[in-house]
């Protein structure tokens, strides 16, 4: 195995762990997320608040996610040139939607379970039903 020397390089608090190299796109990518990672550490960013902020760039940055067509996709430049000029003060205003996210993370997780256990369910019946 490969691994990606460039990641090595540049120690981060957050990324502790060594990635395998895959292409020079991930590369750019790792570069990026690093960079912004490291913006959030100047901020004084909780590990809570840097996974609140990746989440948003993952949705802000991915052009699948385009809902409307009015929406703007943002480059992973772009949005950290936006974090980079709204500062510290304004980005934590916004945090606030830190609990929503928290929520939203649980429905998505019960119901995940949910819908595995009716899966499993239904199987279970049909062999009750065969049987």
């Amino acid at each position: 195995m490969v691994l990606n020397k460039h990641v090595s390089r540049r120690p981060s608090s957050v990324l502790s762990t060594v990635i395998p190299f895959v292409g020079r796109q991930v590369d750019d990518d790792l570069d990026l997320n690093l960079t912004l990672i490291e913006l959030l550490d100047k901020f004084g960013m909780s590990s809570d608040e840097k996974n609140f902020i990746l989440h948003l760039e993952k949705i802000i940055t991915d052009p699948d996610s385009l809902i409307f067509e009015s929406n703007k996709i943002y480059t992973k430049d772009e949005f950290y040139n936006l974090l980079k000029g709204l500062g510290a003060d304004n980005i934590r205003k916004f945090l606030v939607f830190i609990k929503v996210w928290e929520k939203y993370k649980e429905v998505v997780t019960y119901f995940g379970n949910v819908i595995v256990k009716i899966n499993y369910n239904d199987v279970i019946e049909d062999l009750i039903v065969i049987l």
